[in-house]
């Protein structure tokens, strides 16, 4: 904790999440090839819960049996995909992980220096 009573978490978080990324994106290099094949699982499964999620929670909706068809049709499919394609969702998890961990902490990063920057009044002093 800095003497003003302000904390630096969010460079000290986004530099250990960009870290964390790029670290496993060079250990899983082999698996960043061949993660297209297993795309479709998970966006079906995230695809399917937004469906059934919007169905349920707006039942007032125009559109609410057009979501509760596409929910449970997509959800299903992406839980069979995930079962008959294991491996390859496993290999596209491998290879999306760290890049998303690189992104999330390229962005925490600059929200915790433009947050220190602000808390200076845009003066140029040391970090």
């Amino acid at each position: 904790m800095r003497k003003d009573g302000k904390r630096p978490e969010h460079i000290i978080g986004g530099l250990l999440v960009f870290a964390a990324g790029l670290f496993l994106g060079l250990n899983n290099l082999v698996y960043m090839v061949e993660f297209i094949k297993g795309v479709a699982q998970p966006v079906l499964i995230l695809f399917g819960i937004v469906a059934l999620a919007s169905a349920v929670m707006r039942p007032g909706s125009p559109l609410r049996k057009f979501n509760l068809v596409i929910g449970l049709i997509s959800l299903p499919l992406g839980i069979y995909g995930v079962y008959d394609e294991y491996y390859a969702t496993m290999d596209f998890l491998r290879g999306v992980l760290p890049v998303l961990l690189v992104a999330v902490g390229l962005v925490v990063l600059s929200h915790g220096i433009g947050q220190v920057r602000r808390s200076h009044g845009g003066e140029d002093h040391d970090i």
